[in-house]
């Protein structure tokens, strides 16, 4: 018996299978068209594109503020 389900992306159309143990805010990377999505529902499950996502690793100062920038 198969712990997956099948979802569909909001961006491309495409389904593809999304594991049992995902959760609510968990990020998932669509298999079609490599979009990153948000579940914001298990039950039905609903996925939303990210267009909010903070990489702590970019170094680069582009989410600085104005005012932010100029105390550097």
């Amino acid at each position: 018996m198969s712990r997956e389900k099948m979802v569909t992306c909001p961006v491309c159309g495409e389904k593809f299978e999304l594991e049992s143990y995902a959760d609510i805010g968990e990020i998932i990377t669509c298999t079609n068209c490599f979009e990153e999505l948000r579940i914001v529902r298990l039950n039905p499950i609903e996925l939303e594109e990210v267009t909010d996502y903070y990489d702590d690793n970019d170094d680069s100062e582009d989410y600085l503020e104005d005012e932010e920038k100029e105390e550097w």
